[in-house]
């Protein structure tokens, strides 16, 4: 079984992990392509495992649940020729798993077992090529899909079906889903109308479990963009909001420290996966799909650093002109002391500051002001009165 060796079994609540990327598919286009596989003309993609292994690499590296700490990290990865995985993460895996149906059905079943206890966490991120049969639906395709010695979707996974299929009485009670592909309508889709040519997916519990968001990269019928050789758009947007971009400060009455929330994190996802299509000339919707509640997805071991940089205007002002920050505008966690380089550049921790400048004739004085400094930059302009 692909299961990544996390060290020594630890007992009590545990946060358990279900990573796949499947970029190949021999039997979609080229040599060993099937008939049924080459009706949806699709080629290999350049992004999904990579993407996926940059997932692997921050639950190894940066993950951090106190109270359900990472217990088990399943990993299924079918790369495409050229496409290079996260670093670190090839060397960690225990052996060369292709994303199968096999094998993926094999550890769907394990991760799903995994997660029978409520106080446990369930993580999933799948990448690959993704259609859509129904109209809430998403299907991800696995390596063998089109296979001409197997049922016509035996190689596909129902995530909406499978996500529906843990959210029952029993099984952990946070879990947190995210669904890396396109949701595009085949030409044949009027073959499959009902799903019952042999898509993977579970039967639905009864009950219902207390936070388990799915987060689905692209809308009904929508593509879901990548740069070519590098790294999917929605993996991009989601480790920028796990590492701080979708970071809350602490709260004293949950004794929490920084964190990401899982209702903060979906918006934050959806604006930066807007922002990055944008970018390219394109559009890109993230769907949610369940309650997230007040669920946290991560914690920050510390606080989380912001980029600073501040700005004068005018410019004309810079040789004069001074400027010092106070976290919690306290002269004892003074940041920034009389810094006068403009424009300014620091890497400070997030939380308030108050911000002093302090001004030569022929400029005015400007008001100090406090301002909360939050992951993962800041950008402002101070205006100096002439």
């Amino acid at each position: 079984m692909p299961e990544i060796d996390l060290g020594p079994t630890r007992h009590g609540p545990g946060t358990h992990a279900l990573v796949i990327g499947a970029s190949h598919y021999p039997f979609l286009s080229g040599p060993t392509a099937s008939e049924f596989g080459e009706r949806f003309g699709l080629v290999d993609l350049t992004s999904a495992a990579r993407s996926a292994s940059d997932v692997v690499a921050w639950l190894l590296n940066e993950y951090w649940n106190p109270t359900a700490p990472l217990a088990s990290l399943r990993v299924l990865l079918s790369p495409s020729d050229g496409e290079t995985l996260a670093e670190g993460v090839a060397e960690r895996l225990p052996a060369s798993v292709a994303a199968s149906r096999e094998a993926v059905e094999r550890d769907l079943m394990a991760f799903r077992d995994a997660c029978r206890e409520p106080s446990n966490v369930g993580f999933v991120y799948v990448a690959g090529h993704g259609i859509q049969l129904t109209k809430r639906g998403a299907i991800v395709l696995l390596e063998d899909f089109g296979d001409p010695g197997r049922v016509e979707l035996y190689g596909a996974i129902d995530m909406v079906g499978c996500h529906a299929g843990m959210d029952g009485t029993g099984y952990a009670s946070n879990q947190f889903w995210f669904v890396d592909a396109c949701r595009q309508l085949p030409a044949v889709a009027r073959l499959f109308e009902e799903l019952q040519a042999g898509v993977l997916s579970l039967p639905v519990p009864p009950g219902e479990v207390e936070c388990s968001p799915l987060y689905l990269a692209s809308a009904s019928r929508d593509l879901a963009f990548a740069e070519i050789g590098g790294s999917t758009l929605f993996s991009r947007a989601l480790l920028s909001a796990l590492r701080g971009a979708a970071a809350a400060g602490p709260e004293a009455a949950r004794a929490l420290g920084w964190h990401v929330p899982a209702g903060r994190l979906g918006d934050v996802v959806k604006e930066t996966v807007r922002a990055l299509a944008s970018v390219m000339g394109e559009e890109q919707s993230v769907q949610p799909i369940g309650w997230p509640g007040r669920a946290v997805v991560h914690q920050f071991q510390s606080t989380p650093e912001v980029r600073v940089i501040l700005s004068l205007e005018p410019a004309a002002a810079a040789a004069g002109t001074t400027v010092s920050l106070l976290l919690d505008a306290d002269e004892a966690k003074t940041k920034v002391d009389q810094a006068a380089e403009w424009p300014l550049e620091r890497t400070l921790p997030a939380g308030a500051y108050q911000i002093r400048v302090q001004t030569q004739p022929p400029y005015g004085a400007v008001e100090p002001r406090l301002v909360p400094l939050m992951p993962l930059e800041y950008k402002d302009e101070i205006r100096v009165p002439s």
